[in-house]
């Protein structure tokens, strides 16, 4: 099968999951009904919040109650001392990873009966197919790295302006981030599953149906910058979601949001092995994140047209 004949065929996906979208999602009205998309995304992300307090909860309850007999029930913890014993013990890594998965599993099998019911594998295939061809693979790894370089940039940048606040975000980060397979795993398989179903698969299908697609990234992106509770990462996930939610929409699926998303956590990574005196330096990410961006609009264009090219000849 060669990318011409793809590219129909995901052309023949799309519009097969538009007409889906218009039976779920009736389009009349839709000036006066548009505040519903809000309130349901609004309602998922609140649930989300919900599931990590209850989680985290559970896990405090059980450790203030562990503290309290091990000093022979004596209720004098002082919050430093509390906050010892959970950098001790690790359980905010864990409760972390805990709600993650939870996280995964809900809105996972939401989306699954919601939007891929009726989702055979013979479709995922010629899904991938169509978005993973050698060029679009070369432009899908590339962007994911340009991503990435932005959101060090953004994240340099907060520093500039708010150095307390990186410094808070970084202290949280080094509790729940700590290295280890536990990490590995919610970064690369809980979170990414979670978020994109989360956000691409229920969020901004709903949000299609009311708005025209340059505000769906807009309202989607902030929804997205809003699940991870903090400034910094609600600021650099920016990009992130703007890429994901352009690829949700082109391939009506969140399996290569999911995808995207795993390379994109990933990076840090691949960071590491690079020597400190090339990443500690500011300018060598603002610059890395200028090339790299140019490189994915041209590599897009080019792409653009060979593909506008090959259908022409058909």
């Amino acid at each position: 099968m060669n990318e011409n004949e793809q590219l129909t065929q995901t052309e023949e996906i799309q519009v097969e999951a538009e007409t889906q979208a218009e039976k779920e999602y009736p389009v009349k009205n839709l000036q006066k009904k548009w505040y519903k998309a809000i309130l349901y995304a609004a309602g998922l992300i609140a649930l989300a919040f919900g599931i990590q307090i209850i989680i985290g909860g559970a896990a405090g309850i059980f450790l203030l109650i562990q503290a309290v007999l091990e000093s022979r029930f004596s209720a004098d913890v002082s919050p430093d001392e509390m906050t010892k014993i959970l950098e001790d013990s690790g359980i905010i890594n864990l409760v972390s990873a805990a709600a993650s998965f939870a996280m995964a599993v809900t809105f996972g099998l939401w989306y699954k009966l919601k939007h891929a019911k009726h989702c055979a594998m013979a479709q995922i295939k010629e899904t991938m197919k169509s978005a993973f061809t050698p060029s679009k693979t070369a432009l899908f790894i590339l962007t994911a790295v340009a991503c990435y370089t932005i959101a060090v940039c953004t994240t340099l940048l907060i520093g500039y302006a708010l150095p307390d606040t990186l410094d808070q975000y970084l202290d949280m980060a080094e509790l729940v981030f700590e290295d280890g397979p536990l990490t590995l795993i919610m970064s690369l398989l809980f979170a990414p599953v979670a978020e994109e179903c989360l956000v691409r698969g229920l969020i901004q299908r709903r949000l299609e149906s009311y708005f025209p697609m340059i505000a769906v990234l807009l309202i989607e992106s902030v929804c997205f910058g809003i699940l991870h509770g903090n400034l910094v990462q609600g600021l650099y996930v920016i990009p992130l979601a703007m890429v994901t939610g352009y690829l949700s929409y082109q391939y009506r699926s969140v399996i290569p949001t999911i995808l995207f998303h795993m390379l994109y956590n990933f990076m840090p990574r691949i960071i590491n092995l690079i020597p400190e005196e090339i990443t500690d330096r500011d300018g060598v990410w603002f610059a890395a994140a200028v090339i790299l961006t140019a490189g994915v609009i041209v590599m897009q264009k080019v792409f653009s047209k060979k593909e506008t090219q090959d259908a022409a000849k058909v």
